[in-house]
């Protein structure tokens, strides 16, 4: 899957030629959701750019308890116009990658209660395990981790701010982006999927 510019839904060419100012900052992040198949991002503006990646939060199972959250980084490098970026953001069996020109950090999912972790980021976090059955979930770490589920939900993504994990699921719910999911009555609730944001911080 080849994206310029995946805000928004519909790819669209962003460059330059065609008028578009740069978006700088938080406000206007390009989003990259969980896909089964890798992005290649083609970097727009020659800057600084900075990626922020969750791992997919892993499922909630009756009777062995909720889901566990999956790991979060934030990787920063200077990038020029044209460099290629290689992007997954992992769906429930899948963890979330971004592999620049020398680096690559990479979040792994929440494996059903056991948390994901995170390597190779400028900050790295590790997801919170799942509660255990029957207790509540709990918040992502960071300060901008997401809270926990109540009595059976899944356990907050973690972030930090000015970025926000997404929230544990309630009990037989799926959890936020990159949280874990409730504990269902019976069988089992799917996981979150992981989610990259690419921000041009200056250019």
């Amino acid at each position: 899957m080849s994206l310029t510019d995946p805000l928004g839904g519909s790819p669209r060419k962003l460059t330059p030629a065609l008028g578009f100012p740069p978006r700088i900052g938080v406000v206007e992040p390009y989003v990259f959701p969980a896909a089964a198949s890798a992005y290649s991002f083609v970097v727009p503006y020659t800057g600084e750019w900075k990626f922020v990646g969750w791992g997919a939060g892993g499922a909630g199972n009756a009777g062995s308890g909720p889901g566990a959250s999956g790991g979060y980084f934030e990787i920063s490098r200077s990038l020029r116009r044209g460099t290629v970026v290689t992007i997954t953001a992992g769906l429930n069996t899948a963890d979330t990658s971004v592999v620049l020109p020398g680096a690559t950090a990479t979040a792994t999912r929440g494996n059903n209660a056991t948390a994901g972790s995170a390597t190779g980021g400028d900050v790295n976090l590790a997801g919170t395990a799942g509660p255990g059955v029957g207790n509540p979930g709990t918040a992502g770490l960071g300060t901008g981790g997401g809270a926990g589920g109540g009595a059976g939900g899944g356990s907050g993504a973690p972030a930090n701010l000015p970025y926000r994990g997404g929230a544990g699921g309630p009990s037989s719910a799926v959890g936020g982006v990159g949280a874990g999911s409730g504990e269902p009555g019976v069988g089992s609730i799917g996981a979150s999927g992981g989610l990259v944001l690419a921000v041009l911080m200056s250019a």
